[in-house]
């Protein structure tokens, strides 16, 4: 199958597999919150991670400040691999944004892009406007981040940590903020939202408004768990949902 890009964690696609699973994570995060779903995946399915600069072994590398950057790597290693099988885009929180632009560039040139699936994220439409918590100053930003949970305290009250992790956590922000997904046409694939009952940062009507994204069918799965849903119970609910769009995404491209 030819050399991964380095922006792809995870093995590549079984020569049996028909769907292969493409996903981003949340800010601040790498590979690691996405590649212990794969296991749980049904057959035939694989997923990979994405890596983008600024974490895990490409610590050492600028990281991306716009979404167009991000998409950009992804589109550009989604056009490399070879994969004869159906391709599905899953983003969590601002791996969702990005996504969502990669299916944008995408959906002409790789019509195996079959379905996106968006958790614990406002649809472009719906974004809160006008912050700019990125250009807080540190300890400012840190209260910021530790605010909204799912951040260890050992974690943000570690200065060493801080230091390692402030650059790539406030580019992510960045891209976050500066996002404009508007002036587009909707996306021609399914869209499927995934939204934990108790989260307390993005509310329902927000995940909601991906509908408003595709020319598709949209689903909107709730599931039991709050914002972080790639952790602890939460994410078996997440890979619930990943089968079944993935047997939904097998069935149709059979015919």
């Amino acid at each position: 199958m030819g050399t991964q890009p380095r922006i792809l964690v995870g093995a590549p696609p079984a020569r049996d597999a028909d769907i292969l699973i493409l996903g981003m994570a949340h800010a601040g995060a790498g590979s690691a919150p996405l590649l212990p779903l794969g296991s749980a995946l049904g057959d035939g399915v694989c997923l990979q991670a994405v890596r983008l600069p600024g974490r895990e072994t490409r610590i050492g590398e600028l990281p991306h400040t716009d979404i167009e950057s991000v998409a950009t790597e992804i589109a550009d290693a989604i056009t490399s691999i070879r994969f004869a099988g159906a391709i599905i885009l899953f983003g969590h929180c601002l791996g969702a944004l990005a996504m969502y632009e990669v299916a944008s560039q995408l959906q002409q040139a790789r019509p195996q892009i079959q379905a996106l699936v968006v958790s614990s994220q406002a649809s472009p439409d719906l974004l809160e406007r006008g912050a700019d918590h990125s250009a807080l100053d540190s300890n400012a930003f840190w209260r910021m981040v530790g605010s909204l949970g799912g951040l260890p305290t050992e974690l943000s009250a570690n200065e060493e940590m801080r230091e390692l992790l402030e650059p790539t956590l406030r580019a992510d922000w960045e891209v976050t903020e500066t996002f404009r997904g508007s002036e587009r046409p909707p996306l021609s694939v399914p869209i499927h939202a995934v939204w934990g009952r108790h989260d307390t940062i993005v509310n329902r009507e927000q995940v909601a408004g991906w509908a408003n994204e595709t020319s598709n069918r949209f689903t909107l799965h709730e599931v039991e768990g709050d914002h972080f849903l790639l952790s602890g119970p939460a994410s078996g609910e997440v890979v619930r949902v990943l089968n079944a769009i993935a047997a939904h995404t097998s069935r149709c491209a059979a015919g």
